[in-house]
C-alpha cells in the first residue's frame, strides 16, 4: 500500500492536474495494476493499493500518475489485502 501525503494548501499547478490524475488512476484500474485508490475526505492523505512483486515495481506504477511528485510518499508492504471486489458470489438461481 502506498500512502500519499498532499501538501496543504495544493499547489495551483497540483490543481490543474487532478483531471489528469483521475483519467490515469483508471486506466491503471482497470489494467491490474491499481487495485484500490482511497482518498481521505479531508484530502490530505491518499491510500493507493497495488500488488508487485518489489516496491521498485510499485514506485514504477505511481510514478506514471501526474501528482506524484508533489506529495511525500511512504510504501507499507501489506501481506495480505481484501476487498469486495475480490468476493465472488455464486446463485443457485
Amino acid at each position: 500500500m502506498i500512502e500519499f501525503k498532499i501538501p496543504q494548501p495544493m499547489p495551483q499547478e497540483m490543481i490543474e492536474l487532478v483531471g489528469a490524475q483521475r483519467e490515469k488512476v483508471d486506466d491503471l484500474i482497470v489494467d491490474g495494476e491499481i487495485l484500490s485508490y482511497t482518498l481521505s475526505r479531508n484530502r490530505e492523505k491518499l491510500w493507493i493499493v497495488v500488488e508487485t512483486e518489489t516496491e521498485v515495481d510499485a514506485f514504477d506504477i505511481i510514478s506514471e500518475l501526474p501528482l506524484t511528485k508533489y506529495m511525500k510518499i511512504d510504501i507499507h508492504p501489506l501481506m495480505f489485502h481484501d476487498s469486495a471486489d475480490f468476493v465472488f458470489t455464486f446463485s443457485a438461481n
